[in-house]
């Protein structure tokens, strides 16, 4: 690799020299150069001027350019864990797999991110074969699918169904976002059995109404009544002799959903080592006949249940929080029930209340440091590749009192009483302020949640096996499909360049080509085409006819789609702008063509009609005439014609005119659609 020379920047003779040789071009009548001269005595000044800033522009450092880019709105990231599918191969028994549970890849260490319940034999019973339709090809407005059942479902359990969407349509949904999206498919649940119907309260659908890969995690409600017949299901008047989940969607589906392979064996992983975590609980109400069942007593107890590994594999305490800061709370006694961890307090006052948690064989005292009310205090975590997503402490500022202090970037804008501090991840480097620019802190220092990660590392191949060494050997992982997301803490030329690429984003509408641009990114749809023009309304009016993707040309009613376009633009169009939404009127064509085509080629009318529908679906755009010419050239330049001896366009619909050379005008929302190729082709002479 060559030597990167640093590149002498000119000084203050270099720079008043360059500018002396200039003066003949701009300002010839110019001939005294002496130092006496006003004239020089200006160029000396800007000379000394420009050499001033060069120096203190080489200057520069980390901290000014941190502060540059907080003042921007952006800093850099740190590192990110990988995450990863996997099912289970072998469960030797039914059990609660706990989230937090460690899994190994090599020396490599993952850990689960929800508490699933992992039955012995698969719970689904044979399925279609996959990939299909749940609910078919062209779904209606309100739909039902049934799967079969291989056993029951039990009372109170929490059951997570893995579901792998497909997404090979030719435009991709773009990218969900929770707070910007409005879902487009109510989906509810409901269990069939011999004696009827149970619904199914549904904790969490990060699937959408299947309209991406994701999960569902539900569980049975309380059976107050059964119901005999279900308001899904056609009343057949036949005994139901298996158990099935009947799935309900309501709403209006652009594409069908493409089910690859669905699972309730499926683990959801992330790349990381969790040693220290700190969690909220609510507090329950119970009884002490809960505890005995032999003893009448109705004492009033208190309880909070724990369902993560190192709640309940490690050491924990308790804590409430006062006005003073987070005390701790003593005098609770635990049991363990079906994997979790059951914690009971006498009294208690909180209704919530927080656990610190410990891993086994993590030292507290590693983890422990003492302030001095010194500025700029400094400490060394025992690890390096700290993962600050998921790092926090506290500071014991009174006796038996903690205060929650939080991360920033840099200690520019922190005040002089800002509990705020610096976590180096790749070093394990713990900084604090000085007392001026950040408060120093003085006292115990306790580190609440701490976790190791990998990083880019992290993003493992496929089918790779997960385990937990020396404990439950009946319980293996497969991951399908390789890790993803892992990545290194981002360093500051990195943050820099991602600035200026995001700088380039169009994130406000001005143009009616910002418009567009920023109506095609709305979270969750698949949009097809877009065009915007004046609205008739007022001035400040524009008119925005959007196309959705459907995978079978079906025309979309669309009130969810308007209703997520204009919540999403509402934050980027301009003050006063009125915009309208419109879904684009089908202008029907037939065309007639007669086609002379050569000898040697097969399945003509294939390859020919084929050829009309993607000049349509490629060539032809919404508002836009079709051009008599370009469809003759397009057609005539296709290696199976030998010559054109007719062709015409016909089109229907409202707005529509026909010019005298052939071509078809349409209203600006209207969108040509081929509903008639009337084709006869002859062998070339």
């Amino acid at each position: 690799m060559l030597p990167i020379e640093e590149v002498e920047q000119p000084d203050f003779l270099d720079l008043l020299e360059a500018a002396k040789e200039k003066i003949s071009k701009y300002y010839p009548a110019w001939t005294n150069f002496n130092p006496a001269d006003s004239g020089m005595a200006i160029l000396e000044l800007l000379a000394y001027m420009t050499e001033l800033q060069q120096y203190h522009a080489g200057q520069l450092g980390p901290s000014h350019w941190l502060a540059f880019l907080h003042l921007l709105g952006i800093v850099p990231r740190g590192l990110e864990p990988a995450g990863v599918w996997a099912e289970a191969e072998q469960v030797g028994a039914s059990f609660h797999l706990l989230s937090g549970t460690k899994f190994y890849v090599g020396t490599q260490i993952w850990e689960t991110e929800k508490t699933v319940y992992m039955e012995t034999q698969p719970l689904l019973s044979k399925m279609e074969k996959t990939p299909f339709y749940p609910f078919g090809e062209k779904p209606e407005p309100v739909v039902w699918y049934e799967l079969s059942l291989a056993g029951t479902l039990k009372e109170g359990y929490v059951y997570t169904l893995y579901f792998d969407v497909d997404d090979s349509y030719p435009v991709k949904r773009n990218p969900i976002e929770q707070e910007e999206f409005l879902p487009l498919i109510r989906l509810s649940l409901e269990y069939g059995t011999p004696k009827g119907y149970r619904s199914c309260e549904l904790l969490e659908d990060t699937t959408y109404g299947l309209l991406q890969s994701g999960y569902l995690q539900f569980r049975l409600q309380t059976p107050q009544k059964i119901n005999t017949v279900s308001a899904w299901m056609p009343p057949d008047g036949k005994a139901r002799e298996q158990y099935s989940l009947i799935f309900a969607a309501e709403g209006e589906y652009d594409t069908a959903p493409h089910i690859n392979h669905m699972s309730f064996q499926m683990v959801p992983l992330v790349q990381k080592d969790t040693r220290v975590e700190t969690r909220e609980y609510k507090v329950i109400s119970g009884s002490q006949r809960e505890l005995d069942q032999v003893s009448a007593s109705e004492s009033v107890f208190y309880k909070i249940v724990c369902d993560t590994a190192i709640g309940v594999n490690g050491s924990v305490e308790f804590y409430e929080q006062t006005h003073k800061g987070f005390q701790r709370l003593r005098g609770y006694s635990s049991y363990l029930f079906e994997g979790r961890r059951y914690f009971v307090f006498v009294e208690i006052q909180a209704e919530t209340i927080m656990m610190l948690a410990m891993a086994e064989g993590v030292s507290k005292e590693s983890l422990t440091f003492w302030g001095s009310g010194a500025p700029d205090q400094l400490y060394y975590l025992p690890d390096k590749n700290v993962l600050g997503s998921a790092f926090s402490l506290w500071v014991e500022e009174e006796p038996d009192y903690y205060m929650p202090w939080h991360s920033v970037t840099d200690f520019q804008a922190a005040g002089e009483g800002e509990r705020c501090f610096i976590l180096e991840e790749k070093t394990g480097i713990l900084r604090f302020g000085d007392g001026v620019l950040g408060r120093a802190p003085k006292g115990k220092i306790m580190i609440t949640g701490y976790a190791l990660c990998v990083g880019s590392a992290g993003n493992i191949q496929k089918k790779q096996i997960l385990e937990i060494p020396g404990q439950r050997e009946g319980c293996r992982l497969r991951n399908e499909k390789p890790g993803c997301g892992g990545a290194d803490a981002e360093t500051l030329k990195d943050c820099i360049n991602r600035y200026q690429e995001e700088a380039k984003r169009q994130r406000r509408g001005v143009t009616m080509e910002d418009y567009a641009c920023l109506i095609r990114e709305t979270p969750g749809l698949r949009i097809k085409k877009v065009r915007v023009y004046p609205g008739e309304v007022g001035k400040n009016c524009l008119e925005a006819v959007v196309q959705p993707y459907t995978n079978d040309e079906r025309r979309l009613r669309g009130g969810r789609y308007r209703e997520n376009i204009m919540h999403y633009m509402e934050k980027h169009r301009l003050l006063g702008t009125k915009l309208l939404i419109r879904f684009p009127q089908y202008i029907s064509i037939t065309l007639q063509l007669e086609i002379a085509v050569k000898r040697h080629f097969s399945n003509v009318c294939q390859q020919l009609e084929a050829a009309v529908r993607d000049y349509f679906d490629k060539h032809v755009d919404l508002g836009q005439p079709v051009i008599y010419s370009n469809l003759y050239g397009y057609m005539e330049a296709l290696p199976v014609t030998a010559g054109i001896k007719e062709l015409s366009i016909y089109a229907s619909g409202r707005g529509v005119v026909k010019e005298k050379n052939g071509d078809i005008t349409i209203p600006p929302y209207g969108i040509p659609c081929l509903e008639k190729l009337r084709l006869k082709y002859v062998l070339e002479s």
